[in-house]
């Protein structure tokens, strides 16, 4: 009888051991399935595909290359409103810069996505231009290549700098 009560109580506590290490297997799993989903719903809102706000309202100055890579000075005060971009440039000193005329005085527009820009440009005299580039992940650097109606604007770099940032119209 003692031997039967032994292997009745080995038989009982196996089978509670058994059922305590899967339920033990079990909440692991669990465990492991939450820290995993967790670890990879933090890493989505960290993603590249996260849709950043860039708003370039602002004073920017930077060259572009034109001809044979003279350096032509680049200003525009621009106001960016929900991705459009408006404003004004000029105001260089162009006595030394053979192409700088294109850029002495000009209207601006354009517009822009997460990470490339538009901008198209026309000065007093008619003449215009185009500049397509990326926006720098900060939103505060601008480069690419442009050109223009006329043979001097053939593909050219630039890159522009933002100086000060303006206030951000709504």
């Amino acid at each position: 009888m003692l031997n039967l009560a032994h292997a009745m109580s080995r038989s009982l506590f196996s089978i509670v051991n058994r059922r305590f290490l899967l339920t033990v297997h079990m909440v692991g799993i669990k465990l492991r399935t939450c820290v995993l989903l967790a670890l990879v719903s933090w890493i989505g809102c960290d993603s590249p595909t996260t849709t950043r706000k860039i708003n370039l309202t602002g004073s920017w100055s930077g060259v572009a290359k034109i001809g044979w890579g003279l350096d032509t000075p680049l200003k525009m005060e621009l106001v960016d409103i929900n991705n459009n971009i408006e404003g004004n440039g000029g105001g260089a000193d162009c006595r030394y810069f053979i192409y700088c005329r294109s850029f002495g005085s000009y209207r601006v527009n354009g517009n822009h996505g997460t990470n490339r820009v538009t901008l198209i440009g026309t000065n007093e005299y008619g003449e215009s231009w185009v500049l397509r580039g990326t926006i720098r992940i900060d939103g505060r650097s601008l480069s690419g290549t442009g050109s223009g109606v006329s043979s001097e604007f053939e593909d050219f770099s630039w890159q522009m700098e933002m100086v000060d940032k303006g206030q951000t119209v709504k």
